[in-house]
């Protein structure tokens, strides 16, 4: 009996050696999956799924104690939510943005507090189409033109920063600096405008 009750305890503590590693494995999933792009949340979940579910039938059986079994869950869901945090999508911070709002206006400028309540676009362009006079082209089906204009030029003077409500945003984008209207912004700063 005295043998049983000794490889009983060693069992336990090869099981506890188990959580360790598997926990260490978890930690190391979470770091590549928060901080590259190797790994994704999705990933993540499935390997602690079935971790998680491995530690917790050894818990209920009574294979593990339960507060190696309660440490271990709840270690994976804070390293599944701090993974969840790092890869949520963020403006890069020297590119700007194009902000497309759900009343079919585009901004663009430097998108800041993405993930809030209430973004905060600065630098902010927009774009304003003039019709072309039919007259001076010669062409009945003249496209408007459009033109780049920099905020605050308008009849009330706003400043040059806009806060947004996100429920407002219908999506952001990156622009790649040999864009267009960045070429454009580049231009116009330039030349002092």
């Amino acid at each position: 009996m005295a043998n049983l009750s000794g490889l009983t305890r060693k069992i336990k503590r090869f099981d506890a050696v188990l959580v360790g590693l598997a926990l260490l494995a978890l930690v190391v999933l979470a770091l590549a999956a928060g901080f590259s792009d190797s790994v994704s949340l999705g990933t993540y979940t499935k390997v602690a799924f079935v971790l998680v579910a491995i530690v917790a039938l050894k818990t209920y059986f009574g294979w593990l104690a339960m507060r190696l079994g309660i440490v271990f869950v709840a270690s994976a869901v804070i390293l599944g939510g701090g993974v969840a945090y790092l890869q949520r999508p963020q403006p890069v911070g020297n590119l700007y943005q194009a902000v497309f709002l759900t009343n079919g206006q585009v901004y663009f400028g430097h998108l800041k507090n993405a993930d809030t309540k209430s973004p905060v676009l600065t630098d902010i362009y927009y774009l304003q189409s003039t019709p072309q006079n039919p007259q001076q082209s010669g062409d009945q089906q003249t496209q408007p033109q459009l033109s780049l204009i920099k905020l605050g030029k308008e009849l009330h003077g706003p400043q040059d920063k806009m806060v947004l409500r996100a429920d407002q945003i219908l999506f952001w984008e990156n622009l790649n600096n040999d864009s267009k209207v960045v070429q454009t912004i580049n231009q116009s700063k330039q030349q002092g405008q």
